[in-house]
């Protein structure tokens, strides 16, 4: 028998966890706090929780069979979202610093911004995979024991994203410097390259990793 709540914060845990990784969506992420506020920041975190706990609530509702598919998605994706990403990376690179952080861009651009980011970044797919593991327990669970699975989640997610928009911001001096923005831009294009070039490892490391902490949970 499940204590109370303990749903609830296995979730929030899962939650946290899926978000950890810092990939190209959370540096690029960090990049637009620092040079458009925190608002900003938050605004393009919650799109990424979003996608996330909607890929959470298909695994609960039993369309998880659905999950190989995205997994397994065609080559050309992998190709295309990972030369936008490096696109992002050079751009990042090539292009002087912010000295002031501006915040006069409405928060839709933001969201809508960080949305075709994360879905053009072929390791949002992957992570698709994590979550169907972590959470391939509750999928026969009660009703009110997802739903409590599925808040968890959300409130874990958003608060790692929302602890990176507000460290990004404190730093955002730091951030707006030439050599720490040309530094994130080759981090991303790093990225941005391993998943051009090594797609099949990355997702395989990532499963190995997710199935560990799911039989820890």
């Amino acid at each position: 028998m499940d204590f109370p709540l303990i749903s609830l914060l296995h979730g929030i845990v899962i939650g946290i966890i899926i978000s950890l990784p810092l990939g190209p969506v959370g540096l690029i992420t960090m990049k637009r706090t620092a040079d458009f506020g925190l608002k900003a920041g938050i605004t393009a975190g919650l799109a990424v929780v979003i996608i996330d706990t909607i890929a959470a609530i298909i695994v609960l509702i039993g369309l998880h069979k659905t999950l190989p598919y995205l997994r397994v998605f065609p080559g050309w994706v992998h190709i295309v979202g990972g030369i936008l990403v490096l696109c992002y990376g050079i751009y990042i690179t090539l292009t002087p610093p912010k000295c002031n952080t501006d915040e006069t861009k409405g928060w839709e651009k933001h969201f809508l911004h960080s949305i075709g980011v994360a879905l053009s970044n072929p390791s949002t797919y992957i992570s698709f995979g994590a979550i169907a593991l972590l959470l391939a327990r509750y999928i026969h669970k009660p009703f009110f024991t997802k739903i409590e699975v599925v808040v968890g989640f959300f409130i874990g997610a958003f608060l790692w994203w929302s602890m990176l928009a507000r460290v990004a911001f404190k730093k955002r001096k730091y951030l707006q410097t030439t050599t720490l923005q040309r530094l994130i831009g080759i981090v991303i294009i790093i990225l941005a390259v391993l998943t051009l070039v090594g797609p099949n490892h990355i997702r395989a490391t990532g499963n190995g990793v997710s199935s560990f902490i799911s039989a820890i949970l």
